[in-house]
């Protein structure tokens, strides 16, 4: 059973699943390496930049023009990614997490989410 704050009962709203996402990123923090943006699609989506070695504001809504690599996903997915239950190399060989650009970024961010 889950307890009050835990990652599971913190990842049902997007605002604090991203609270989530930029606690995980800063302790994977170092020099700057790339600003990836993230689309999360479904009823709870939304657009964020990930920069990822900035560990002041590793996260801002909406896409950043020129980002090194976008991932794309679904909500429900990427719930799934922050509770450790889907495999992210699984999603992508399935089709259900796409990433354009700098897929070494994007694997770097998704490695810094599941643990």
């Amino acid at each position: 059973m889950e307890s009050p704050g835990s990652d599971a009962s913190i990842a049902d709203d997007t605002d604090e699943m991203m609270r989530l996402v930029a606690d995980r990123l800063r302790v994977h923090d170092g020099p700057r390496q790339g600003v990836c943006a993230l689309h999360l699609t479904g009823p709870v989506g939304g657009k964020w930049a990930v920069d990822l070695g900035n560990g002041a504001t590793p996260i801002a809504q909406d896409e950043l023009n020129g980002a090194d690599s976008v991932i794309e996903v679904s909500d429900a997915d990427f719930r799934s990614l922050l509770h450790g239950v889907a495999d992210p190399v699984e999603l992508f060989n399935h089709g259900a997490l796409c990433v354009r650009g700098d897929v070494s970024l994007a694997m770097r961010i998704t490695d810094a989410l599941i643990g």
